[in-house]
This record gives C-alpha cells, structure tokens and sequence, in this order.
C-alpha cells in the first residue's frame, strides 16, 4: 500500500513537472534575422516584428506560434528592446518563426 501510494504520488509529480515545462517555460527574449543576399541587414533582439505577408500584413510576438510565410514587397517593422523603432524596405522574401527565433530572408 506504501509503495503503491508514492508510486502514484511520483507519477502526479512527473505529469505536473511536464506540463510546467511545456506550456510554462517560454522564452522571453525574441531574436531576429533578416538576411539578404548580400549578408545580414539586421540581427538583434526585439519586442515586435511587422511584417508584409501575402495576403496582408501581420505582426509577431514573443511566444508566436510556429510559421513559415511568404512575404510581398513593403516595410518591416520592427521594435526593438531599446523600444526603438526601425523600418527596413523589402521586396519580398519568406519568414520562419519558431521557438522565438525570427528569420527573415529577403530580396532587397
């Protein structure tokens, strides 16, 4: 009975400590790429990232979903920790976010 009940008390401790870790223990610090065939234009941490996508603009946050989008022509945006704001002119490119790390590759 004594084994019995640890064991079951350790196996609610495993389940309470993973589900702490995989919806709990986010980043809190976003960091962006944006590559362009002649090398880095911009590489830093930020707070806000603004974004041309296909269809319409969007914007990304610290703990964004997972995604992959293409990207027309226009303006990034981008608001860094400093909260400084940065515009960068694209003409299209895709964008990676995963695990609060932004990649942007562009044409410029």
């Amino acid at each position: 009975m004594i084994l019995t009940s640890f064991y079951g008390n350790f196996c609610r401790f495993l389940i309470v400590q993973q589900f702490k870790e995989c919806f709990f223990n986010f980043s809190t610090i976003m960091h962006l790429q944006i590559i362009t065939p002649t090398g880095n234009i911009y590489e830093g941490e930020v707070k806000l990232i603004q974004l041309p996508g296909l269809d319409g603009s969007f914007e990304v946050l610290e703990n964004h979903a997972p995604l992959v989008s293409g990207l027309k022509d226009g303006n990034i945006r981008i608001i860094d920790n400093a909260d400084k704001p940065r515009i960068y002119k694209i003409n299209g490119g895709v964008v990676e976010v995963l695990k609060n790390v932004v990649s942007v590759v562009v044409t410029q």
